[in-house]
Order: structure tokens, then C-alpha cells, then sequence
């Protein structure tokens, strides 16, 4: 039980500084900079479906595709995620931006 709760622990340590890095990344002046941890999820999940996938001989066309993209769409739930997080904080970004450039304009 002890190691139960020790293990939840780290794994909401490791996503909570995950997502801490995503939002610092984001908030960056480069707009790519951001694009660096959703792109690594999106390997690993490439790698981790290509791993986990045990080719069934007997198994048909349709159920492969479906097993894949079932796989793929699970894997995938941190990328989007983290995609969710980065456009949204370029969004926030460049509204301040543009309310900052409007601010000056009146200035003027």
C-alpha cells in the first residue's frame, strides 16, 4: 500500500513538471520552442505503438488498421494535451500583444 501511494506520488510529480515545462517552453519568445516536448511524446507514442503492436497472422486488414489507430489515438492523449497547452498560451500571447500595440497606438 506504502508503495502504492509512493508511486502515485511520482507520477503526478512527473506530470506536473511536464506540464510546468510545457507552459515555461510556451511562454518562450521562440514560437517552436514550445513544440519540443509535444513533438517527443509524439515519438514515443510512435515507438510505443510500433513496440507493443504483436502481429497476428490470423488477424485481418480491418482489425490491424482499427488496433493501430485505437493505439495510436491512446498514445496520442499527451501530445494533444500538450499541443492544447502551447496554442493556447501563443493565443493568450498574442492577444496581450495586440492589445499592447492598440495601447500604443491610442498613445500616439
Amino acid at each position: 500500500m506504502k508503495k502504492t501511494i509512493i508511486s502515485l506520488f511520482i507520477i503526478l510529480a512527473i506530470f506536473a513538471f511536464v506540464i510546468s515545462l510545457q507552459v515555461f517552453l510556451s511562454k518562450r519568445g521562440s514560437k517552436n520552442l514550445g513544440l519540443v516536448l509535444p513533438i517527443l511524446s509524439f515519438i514515443l507514442s510512435l515507438f510505443t505503438v510500433l513496440a507493443s503492436y504483436a502481429y497476428d497472422p490470423n488477424a485481418g486488414g480491418v482489425q490491424v488498421f482499427v488496433g493501430i489507430s485505437i493505439a495510436m489515438f491512446i498514445s496520442n492523449i499527451p501530445t494533444i494535451i500538450l499541443l492544447a497547452i502551447h496554442f493556447g498560451i501563443r493565443e493568450k500571447i498574442k492577444i496581450n500583444h495586440e492589445i499592447e500595440k492598440m495601447s500604443i497606438k491610442d498613445l500616439h
